[in-house]
């Protein structure tokens, strides 16, 4: 930035009793994620509120954009780390809508709307979870992970992406109701195959597909 001043920076700087604290994972790009040096000394703008909520790496959050320009849509990731900007578009700001919300260190609770969470419900004929509950799957309910995997799910899945395109293109996903709890739960489970996957945490990572045929330091 223009305003950048160094000789402050400097001075803000030598207050810092260690440099690693502020070192914090960034999820850059899919599957790329760096190293940031997150201090405002040195980062002019960045958005505090929601990237504390990602801190410690034990969260996950649902990335999207809100508006498509290419063909087709695909704007939609997931992570346990902050983001850069443009992490899943590139021309497009991207959003990062974390599962849980710490207003109190310790504490947390479900960031997903009360209602929203009742008419799911009520649908399926489920009980409703505990809002402070970091349950990560039980399908005698609905935990706050089983719907995020839900969620997940129904993004990824190409007849929803192909059936609703030309609303995808031009506002944020809406997530449609299953008429079954079955079905709901069956979503879920490969929704969270998939997150396990994109966090490079699945078994299956491991067996790869294709060779590498560069050179050993390229």
């Amino acid at each position: 930035s223009k305003r950048f001043d160094l000789r402050a920076s400097q001075q803000e700087l030598r207050k810092l009793k260690s440099f690693a604290a502020p070192i914090r994972r960034l999820m850059h790009r899919p599957f790329d994620e760096r190293w940031l040096f997150f201090h405002p000394s040195v980062v002019w703008s960045m958005s505090r509120p929601i990237a504390e909520q990602m801190r410690d790496g034990k969260n996950i959050a649902l990335v999207a954009t809100r508006q498509v320009t290419r063909p087709q849509f695909e704007h939609v990731f997931v992570t346990t780390s902050m983001i850069e900007i443009k992490m899943c578009s590139h021309d497009r700001n991207t959003q990062i809508f974390p599962l849980f919300i710490n207003d109190v260190p310790g504490a947390g609770c479900a960031n997903i709307a009360t209602g929203a969470v009742k008419k799911l419900g009520s649908a399926l004929g489920e009980p409703v979870f505990d809002a402070s509950t970091r349950d990560v799957a039980s399908i005698a309910k609905l935990t706050p992970r089983l719907i995020f995997d839900y969620v997940y799910a129904i993004l990824h899945a190409p007849a929803y992406r192909a059936r609703y395109f030309e609303f995808l293109r031009s506002d944020f996903p809406r997530i449609p109701l299953t008429p079954t709890g079955d079905l709901f739960c069956a979503l879920a489970v490969l929704g969270s195959e998939l997150v396990s996957l994109h966090l490079l945490e699945s078994p299956s990572v491991g067996k790869a597909l294709s060779t590498y045929g560069g050179p050993a330091n390229p």
